[in-house]
């Protein structure tokens, strides 16, 4: 499994507000031998205390809240250069479970909580660039639901893969036109809200449409401008511009 590069983690951050010298050491510092654990690990649990941010190095996972019947409610990927537990508020409880999809590595990131705890006073450009990943994450949650709620199924399945290779392009772990895919058509059908049988058929269509495929462990992109037209997902990367 590939694993971020703090050059890589640097420069998305720098992207989103230029870091500076001391900041980006800091952001450097951060990327190190991660703890491993197996998928299925549940990394965060809903309703315990989050004691501080870790970085997702290598690896999938996902947020996501289970019912007593086991049926389970996904509400965003988490991909390698996120941070787990990024919050602001006073002794926070986790909202959902973050679990591993596929198995990861995670690195603490308890230095940046003094950035986000001092409001800008302390590493105000960093400050300003966690700021922004955070309302990246609620935009893409907000992303998500009209996904759900209003996508047909070729939609869903367009600007998911859309976004996620815009996600690992961020950090340098994708191919111009092709990125990994560890995701099964079965957790895809979660993610997506569709039945297996759904989400195999939505995959042929695609294929022979010539706009995507995914086989092998592997998305490839075959027409992304087609995809983007196809799912309105410009109008979510302006919304995202905008927001910056």
């Amino acid at each position: 499994m590939k694993e971020i590069t703090s050059e890589n983690l640097v420069r998305r951050l720098s992207a989103l507000c230029p870091l500076g010298e001391a900041e980006a050491r800091l952001v450097n510092d951060l990327v190190r031998p991660g703890a491993p654990h197996a998928a299925g690990s549940v990394l965060l649990q809903q309703g315990d205390q989050v004691l501080g941010p870790r970085l997702l190095t290598s690896g999938w996972a996902w947020r996501t809240r289970a019912l007593p019947t086991g049926r389970r409610q996904v509400f965003a990927l988490v991909l390698p250069g996120d941070l787990i537990g990024l919050c602001w508020r006073p002794q926070p409880r986790a909202l959902s479970s973050t679990v591993a999809v596929t198995s990861v590595q995670t690195c603490d990131a308890s230095p940046l909580a003094e950035t986000m705890t001092a409001g800008g006073a302390v590493n105000p450009a960093l400050w300003e660039a966690l700021t922004l990943v955070s309302r990246h994450d609620e935009m893409r949650l907000l992303d998500h639901v009209v996904r759900l709620g209003q996508q047909t199924a070729v939609e869903r399945l367009a600007t998911l893969m859309l976004e996620i290779h815009d996600r690992l392009g961020a950090v340098g772990m994708a191919e111009a036109d092709s990125f990994d895919m560890p995701l099964t058509n079965e957790q895809l059908a979660s993610m997506l809200g569709l039945s297996l049988v759904h989400v195999n058929r939505t995959l042929q269509q695609l294929r022979r449409e010539g706009l995507a495929d995914i086989r092998d462990g592997k998305a490839v992109l075959l027409s992304p401008d087609r995809m983007r037209s196809l799912s309105s997902y410009e109008a979510s990367a302006r919304s995202y511009a905008e927001a910056v």
